[in-house]
């Protein structure tokens, strides 16, 4: 480590009112824009929210596809797709914050891992196809 005092990374309490209108907020939102898009672009529209869902959660994009694959809006193969890119943008995405608020040698340690998980990822949304 450089040595340098750690952010304040103390995290909320998931039960209490506002952290879960919140969750629900940012679901929705997820949901509406992922639709939205589902219908004016069709396959298209649907990774561009996947992936800016995949900064923060992979669980509202999940959550939005699966209703869309029941509602028979999107198909299986597109429905992954949306996943695949949200948890590819989060591991991305926490890869850069081991990165950034601790140092190269963790993020190295977990390369492979995320790595392999792509590989997976990959493979699952081609056999899908």
């Amino acid at each position: 480590m450089s040595g340098a005092p750690l952010p304040d990374l103390s995290t909320q309490n998931a039960l209490e009112l506002a952290t879960t209108v919140q969750v629900a907020m940012f679901l929705a939102a997820v949901l509406l824009a992922g639709r939205f898009l589902a219908d004016r672009s069709g396959y298209a529209g649907l990774p561009v929210p996947a992936a800016i869902s995949g900064l923060v959660d992979v669980d509202a994009i999940t959550l939005s596809v699966g209703q869309m694959v029941g509602d028979l809006v999107e198909g299986a193969a597109v429905a992954s797709l949306a996943v695949f890119v949200a948890a590819a943008v989060n591991q991305v995405t926490k890869l850069g914050l081991l990165w950034a608020l601790d140092s190269r040698s963790p993020a190295l340690k977990v390369l492979p891992a995320y790595a392999l998980m792509a590989l997976v990822g990959i493979g699952a949304a081609l056999a899908l196809r």
